[in-house]
């Protein structure tokens, strides 16, 4: 029978449970006192429930070969509800597991309104346990720590129990003596007691940017400077004590802005802890998400199939949870071996001081392709002193890839707002041949380049004010018109090219075929003192030799099973 993560997202409505639960219920070995029925039978019902296991997990192994790997199939139904935004899709994805790694991502998702950023992100979370969610709208800081804690003591050991024992005493002896004591032992238990929000696995999902006072406190919280952070708080029972709260772990956190957050005093503190991304804000794009939206509301529910596959959401739901359990596995402080640590440092372009900003970015990215598909990796296992064997996972050529897609451009600028000065700013100053463009021009030039209708004064708001704010463009007085501006490029976006690192570690590998080796060599000497390097196995769990290692995991991206989970 294999393994019950194999099984599938069977539920208890389903015909083949309920058949399974009748066989359990109807069976001599289930009822009391003397069976009835003969071994055989019971040997039947049996049988009948390993056939059960065994039916769903061929189904779940055929959809597999049908529809691709697990995470491929999550990105697939994901594509189904979130039109035409794949990149998008694949960012608010990755972070969310993430949540569940020593390494969570800080996303921010910036648009003007209606561009699909938040319905994109709500979808997505929703296939995420409902548990793991916490769904911010306006909220003040106090406020996050009210209504997610719960009591500890000094030791932070939970005191629910306690007091729950000490209530029932309280409310059911008859013994003065003794429900007094149990009121003071509540009372100081109180008096010392402390409030633990514990954020590690979670994913704080931000609806609109917090407000300025939430930002200060997230802050430290976004730096993961420390695992436990403590905070005072006046109670909220009126009485204005000062009580400590601690909260506890780093979550995944997205928020979605559709105002211009450059012009806020903490913007560039905040804006160096996350990765700015924006969604596609093409016209197939909403053509696509409204004709989706129309089969959506001019379908009945007893059609519901031609809307979406109900099946595809089950299994992406399972597979969430599959992919969430491997992560859990994984987390330590860092269960990855990345083999081509040294190229990177030294291919990454760094200019200047955001350059640390973006490489931490890089790895993480790196690292968490690495845990995502945990099971295409080559793995060391590392037996310490005491006998336990622990399982590492080798970086490849797919995850530098994966890392490289995901980071995009090295600039801070939103990506709506770097297309904006490609596809529009720049082409309109070259055929206007002029000291600068009005915003008129530049409505007129995104409509003609975008084929969608905007005003000037949405070009202003949404694109030339924000761009000003990052010194990109700059503006003066129109001579022939004093109540117009000119705006110009005042410097350069710059977008470094991240496939340098790709084409260093192909070149470092053919001028040297052992230097993965040579690596893993350098990790036993180094370990020598707290255990040693037992095996090198392959992804099918195989031992391998040092001479095949370097050629398997530095493949050409058509060869390896880019962001594919087994």
């Amino acid at each position: 029978m294999d393994k019950g993560s194999d099984l599938g997202p069977w539920n208890e409505n389903s015909e083949i449970f309920i058949q399974t639960k009748l066989i359990h219920k109807q069976h001599s070995g289930w009822k009391k006192g003397k069976p009835k029925q003969k071994i055989d039978t019971i040997k039947d019902g049996i049988n009948f429930v390993i056939d059960v296991f065994n039916s769903a997990a061929k189904k779940t192994k055929q959809r597999e070969i049908q529809k691709g790997p697990p995470l491929k199939q999550i990105e697939n139904y994901l594509n189904t509800k979130i039109k035409n935004d794949h990149k998008l899709v694949i960012k608010i994805l990755w972070c969310c597991f993430s949540a569940y790694t020593s390494i969570p991502i800080n996303l921010g998702i910036m648009a003007s309104t209606s561009e699909g950023k938040t319905y994109a992100t709500v979808e997505v979370t929703k296939i995420f346990p409902k548990k793991d969610i916490i769904l911010v709208g306006r909220m003040s800081p106090t406020a996050l720590i009210h209504q997610n804690g719960i009591l500890v003591d000094e030791n932070l050991n939970p005191l629910e129990s306690k007091i729950e024992s000490l209530d029932y005493e309280i409310e059911n002896t008859n013994d003065k003596e003794i429900r007094d004591q149990a009121k003071k032992e509540k009372k100081e238990l109180l008096k010392t007691a402390k409030n633990l929000i514990d954020l590690k696995g979670k994913i704080l999902l931000f609806l609109d940017a917090p407000d300025i006072k939430l930002w200060d406190m997230l802050k430290p919280i976004l730096s993961h400077d420390a695992e436990q952070i403590t905070y005072k708080t006046t109670q909220t029972d009126g009485s204005l004590k000062v009580k400590e709260s601690i909260i506890q772990g780093w979550p995944a956190v997205i928020f979605c802005s559709a105002k211009n957050e450059a012009k806020d005093r903490v913007w560039d503190e905040i804006e160096t802890r996350f990765d700015i991304t924006s969604p596609n804000t093409s016209v197939e794009k909403y053509q696509a998400a409204n004709t989706y939206t129309a089969l959506k509301m001019g379908t009945p529910s007893f059609a519901s199939s031609l809307v979406g596959d109900d099946e595809d959401e089950k299994y992406a739901r399972f597979h969430v949870e599959k992919i969430k359990e491997q992560l859990c596995r994984l987390d330590r402080k860092n269960p990855v071996c990345n083999p081509f640590h040294k190229i990177i440092s030294e291919s990454f372009p760094s200019r200047d001081g955001s350059s640390m900003r973006h490489f931490n970015r890089f790895t993480a990215y790196c690292n968490l392709s690495t845990m995502i598909n945990a099971s295409q990796k080559y793995k060391i296992v590392f037996e310490t002193k005491d006998g336990k064997k622990e399982y590492y996972l080798i970086s490849d050529i797919s995850d530098i890839d994966n890392a490289i897609d995901m980071i995009g451009s090295l600039s801070a600028i939103p990506p709506a707002l770097i297309n904006f000065v490609h596809d529009i700013f720049v082409p309109a100053t070259k055929e206007i041949i002029a000291e600068g463009v009005t915003t008129k021009q530049l409505a007129d030039k995104y409509i003609a380049v975008y084929k969608k209708d905007i005003s000037a004064k949405k070009i202003l708001e949404n694109f030339v004010k924000p761009l000003q704010n990052y010194g990109i463009i700059d503006f003066k007085k129109n001579p022939d018109d004093e109540r117009q501006h000119l705006n110009f490029l005042a410097s350069d976006i710059t977008g470094n090219n991240l496939e340098i690192i790709r084409n260093k570690i192909i070149e470092y590998s053919n001028n040297d075929d052992l230097f993965v080796w040579d690596y893993i060599l350098e990790l036993e000497k180094s370990s020598i003192k707290t255990g040693k390097i037992k095996a090198i196995l392959d992804p099918k769990g195989h031992a391998e030799g040092h001479n095949l290692i370097q050629k398997n995991i530095i493949k050409t991206q058509s060869e390896s099973n880019t962001l594919e989970v087994v």
